[in-house]
């Protein structure tokens, strides 16, 4: 079996497993029990999580290493970013959607890449969230939204998102996917399968 650093540099981050990440980050000498612990405590809303990884034997090193990645997030400029799946979208919304009735509409390029963020009033309805994508010569893009609560979309949520991909078809226009921000994270409909068959292919 390959080892973690040879993974990383064969497959990259991404295609690791958490587990494999914190033997990565901690050492492989660390107990099964922490790496079971870590990988739980990284799963909980963030103020648990804190207190979670400050107990752990190697708790503070965790918590540098989120906080690092979270910086890396926020630094990320929009545009020109490739978007590879929806926790790229969830990084570069997290910071941007503050209130619940609106939609962050990203645009993207024939290279998967974004070409276009903005903010639609969700009364301003699925016209407006098109009409994005159009303005930029594109015709792809991922919507976003944050919910209260945990990101578990509702029934309205579909309904919606699948109204919107059928419009958007109509006039060329392909609605890749609909993201939520929770209070515990993101959820991608996609990847769910609530609005199409799901499948690990990338957004570009």
């Amino acid at each position: 079996m390959s080892r973690p650093p040879q993974d990383l540099r064969a497959l990259g981050a991404r295609a690791l497993p958490t587990r494999a990440l914190l033997r990565l980050l901690l050492g492989p000498r660390i107990k099964e029990g922490d790496v079971d612990d870590a990988a739980a405590a990284l799963f909980l809303h963030p103020r648990a999580r804190e207190a979670a990884l400050i107990g752990l034997p190697h708790g503070p090193r965790l918590l540098a290493a989120v906080e690092l990645g979270r910086r890396s997030w926020m630094a990320t400029p929009p545009l020109g970013t490739r978007l590879q799946g929806p926790v790229d979208v969830a990084a570069l919304a997290a910071s941007r959607l503050v209130d619940e009735p609106r939609w962050l509409v990203l645009v993207l390029d024939g290279r998967g890449r974004v070409a276009r963020l903005t903010l639609v009033e969700d009364d301003d309805g699925d016209v407006a969230v098109l009409q994005e994508i159009l303005v930029a010569g594109c015709h792809r893009g991922v919507v976003c939204r944050r919910v209260s609560g945990p990101a578990a979309p509702t029934h309205d949520d579909v309904t919606r998102l699948v109204t919107l991909r059928r419009a958007g078809a109509t006039v060329g226009i392909e609605v890749v996917d609909g993201v939520l921000l929770g209070d515990d994270g993101f959820c991608s409909l996609l990847r769910l399968g609530l609005i199409g068959p799901a499948n690990d292919r990338r957004y570009s």
